[in-house]
């Protein structure tokens, strides 16, 4: 089994303990802070979550997946209960997003595009889920926008194209 964490992280910027040395958003509600003396805007939250989902299509292209399945959904709230209270940018969300948000159940088959949007929630928070097609590939999120991909498939020169998008990738094991 090959498995990659992804993120916007640079290694570089880690201490020997592997603390970040810099001032880093981690969400989409860091929207509107500075760090390190840059403003996270709407703009560049969505930059690069778009990197985030071209990696995931990346990986569906070359395990020519064209659906996932929701499992382990985590969802408590419809989204106006989650917009009015914990999102910073409504706006962002589309008729698709919140019908999604609001309608996704656990066992249920995505196709791509739906797949994709399910990523992009997860990203944004609110609503958290896995998404697989067993033994292909096997997608999760983790906090601070850590994405982790398994697959019994070695998908070297997808890899290699995450990295010049300019994500980066941790090759967990084989």
């Amino acid at each position: 089994m090959y498995s990659w964490t992804i993120s916007k992280y640079d290694p570089k910027k880690r201490n020997e303990q592997g603390r970040f040395m810099v001032d880093e958003w981690t969400e989409m509600g860091d929207i509107g802070k500075s760090f390190d003396g840059v403003l996270l805007t709407k703009e560049e939250y969505v930059r690069i979550e778009d990197l985030y989902l071209n990696a995931i299509n990346l990986f569906l292209d070359e395990l020519k997946v064209e659906e996932l399945q929701v499992t382990d959904l985590e969802n408590y709230m419809r989204f106006d209960e989650f917009s009015s209270e914990y999102c910073r940018c409504p706006d962002l969300y589309t008729e698709d997003l919140i019908f999604l948000f609001n309608n996704v159940q656990d066992g249920q088959w995505l196709n791509k595009t739906q797949s994709l949007n399910m990523c992009r929630l997860n990203l944004r928070g609110g609503i958290w889920c896995r998404l697989s097609h067993i033994p292909l590939l096997a997608l999760r999120f983790g906090f601070d926008s850590y994405m982790t991909i398994s697959s019994y498939i070695n998908c070297e020169s997808t890899i290699v194209k995450i990295g010049e998008m300019g994500l980066f990738v941790d090759i967990k094991g084989t």
